[in-house]
């Protein structure tokens, strides 16, 4: 299975009319923070695992949710002009998503997949949720076996430190929009 590349569409907090922030930033805060639970409090792979089933979006909808956010997340001054384009494949239990990132100079952007990437990083989707909330960090999860990768080593082993927190950006992202619309 392959995510689609724009999995949320964020509205602008301008099509918000009745003063209150948009009922769809305060879910996806919610949720972010719900995920953010989960991933930091389970004793262990399989509880992660079923507590994210149990949400109503499920596994899926939890990696829609951070890898939506990873451009977001990106921060190009960390990864110093490391440029490359990485192929991620998250195992899930029941099957394996595809995710291709592109890394640029100053920005990161989510790209179809085709056969041409530097790094291909496989992964199960517990270990790289706990990497996108900095429970893990991404050298470790290589050097414990926690992933395989083909290609660039380097940019695998390092990329996660150059992203913020996912739960981060979502607080910045609806501070930033309701205070320009003055809600």
């Amino acid at each position: 299975m392959t995510l689609p590349v724009h999995v949320v569409a964020v509205p602008d907090a301008a099509e918000t009319t009745d003063g209150a922030p948009d009922e769809t930033l305060q879910y996806l805060a919610a949720y972010l923070a719900l995920l953010d639970e989960i991933v930091g409090d389970s004793a262990d792979n399989e509880e992660m695992l079923a507590r994210l089933r149990a949400t109503p979006e499920g596994v899926a909808g939890a990696l829609e949710l951070v890898t939506t956010g990873i451009p977001a997340a990106f921060r190009p001054e960390k990864a110093e002009g490391e440029t490359g384009r990485v192929l991620f494949v998250i195992d899930t239990d029941t099957e394996q998503i595809r995710l291709c990132f592109e890394f640029l100079p100053d920005r990161c952007e989510a790209v179809p997949i085709t056969d041409e990437f530097a790094t291909t990083v496989r992964i199960g989707v517990a270990d790289f949720l706990k990497i996108a909330f900095k429970y893990l960090d991404g050298n470790d999860a290589y050097l414990n076996g926690l992933t395989e990768v083909t290609g660039d080593v380097f940019i695998a082993t390092n990329l996660d430190q150059w992203f913020d927190r996912p739960s981060t950006d979502m607080a910045d992202m609806i501070s930033s929009m309701t205070a320009d619309s003055g809600f």
